[in-house]
């Protein structure tokens, strides 16, 4: 399924490109190609002991921020990709806030 995923991706970058170098007008426009995966279905903050004990990091909230920003930046240009593994919520670290 990755394999498919990363040939169809691949696919549409070459055709964008290719259909960018025949097109007629010389309006040429900067594409920011964003891609996510394995979010996880992570709608809330969490600690990570690594970075920070007591700083919670992420959440649904942070890259909707994240994308919201960048997209600003170039509206018509940004392409967001997403590789799945989105809506996977294990029921028990969220157990705490039910």
């Amino acid at each position: 399924m990755r394999y498919l995923k990363k040939t169809l991706l691949f696919l549409l970058i070459l055709f964008l490109l290719i259909s960018l170098s025949f097109s007629q007008t010389s309006n040429l426009i900067d594409i920011k190609i964003l891609h996510i995966n394995d979010f996880h279905g992570r709608l809330l903050p969490y600690i990570v002991k690594s970075i920070n004990e007591k700083i919670p990091i992420g959440g649904g909230a942070y890259l909707a921020y994240m994308i919201n920003k960048e997209r600003a930046k170039n509206p018509e240009g940004t392409i967001l990709f997403s590789a799945g593994d989105m809506r996977y919520v294990p029921r028990y670290p969220y157990i705490k806030y039910i």
